[in-house]
């Protein structure tokens, strides 16, 4: 058994002996920084409003608590139950159900109607039909992109799910390096409008943050021999004198290129959610 699996074995342990005795717990697994648990017992899950948030404290996590595919309601009967707790003001235009993940996403045009004071809505939801309810907003205007992106996402479910449980498992990892320290270097977007691009280092972890591209860009070659190719015959250089360069950072009036590494001290955690 890995650190990683013996770490989930803990982790359950710890939320079966927090929840009632009445509720159980099927599994639990990491989706990327998020712990997604499992229960037999949705209704009496979601009856409870403060249960999530005193096992999220205690373990300093963040958790989303999904439905046993086994213990779901059919979607025909869940449709008419969402449309009878959910107020017609919000109008409700889509529902799409996925019983893997024992989810169901509800477009509407007023979310705040949907998700209810403090999420009450949500968990009537929740109790009424067993599925974990995850609601977006209706496009005022009908747009392509919109639509095109969201079906690409429910196209692309299953391996999304798979890249964050794979992603988790490398979060919650054993540290493999006595050193501490971060390092972001900066490859575009400083001083300039696009071009994005950053790479944050660690003594673990190389993450290429962002790849944009510049607006208005013409397709030629950006490097050095290429501009000096196409540079014209009378134009001159700039001294070498006149440049002041420093030891972490490259400026130009295009490019931006710089490097900064902090130690420890100087990165605060992030507040527990």
């Amino acid at each position: 058994m890995s650190a990683v699996e013996r770490k989930l074995e803990d982790i359950k342990e710890t939320i079966v002996s927090e929840v009632p005795n009445d509720i159980s717990i099927s599994d639990v697994k990491y989706e990327g920084p998020e712990l997604v648990v499992y229960t037999r017992d949705p209704k009496k899950f979601a009856g409870d409003g403060d249960l999530i948030r005193r096992l999220a404290s205690k373990l300093r996590k963040r958790i989303t608590v999904r439905p046993d595919p086994d213990v779901l309601s059919r979607p025909e009967e869940a449709r008419k139950k969402i449309r009878e707790v959910v107020p017609d003001e919000a109008g409700i235009t889509d529902l799409d159900f996925h019983a893997d993940t024992g989810e169901v996403v509800i477009e509407a045009q007023k979310p705040g109607m949907v998700i209810g004071r403090h999420g009450s809505t949500l968990r009537e939801i929740t109790q009424q039909v067993g599925w974990t309810p995850e609601v977006v907003r209706t496009p005022p205007i009908e747009s392509a992109t919109v639509s095109n992106v969201r079906n690409f996402l429910k196209q692309e479910r299953d391996d999304r799910r798979d890249i964050l449980e794979r992603v988790g498992r490398q979060i919650h990892r054993e540290e493999m390096s006595d050193d501490e320290w971060v390092r972001i270097t900066t490859l575009g977007c400083c001083r300039e409008v696009g071009r994005a691009s950053f790479i944050l280092n660690t003594p673990e972890t190389r993450v290429l943050i962002d790849c944009g591209d510049k607006p208005g860009a013409k397709a030629r070659c950006r490097t050095s021999k290429c501009r000096r190719r196409s540079a014209p015959a009378h134009r001159t250089s700039t001294p070498s004198s006149s440049l002041t360069p420093t030891s972490t950072t490259r400026r130009s009036s295009r490019f931006c290129s710089s490097t900064a590494t902090m130690a420890p001290s100087t990165v605060r955690n992030p507040p527990a959610i």
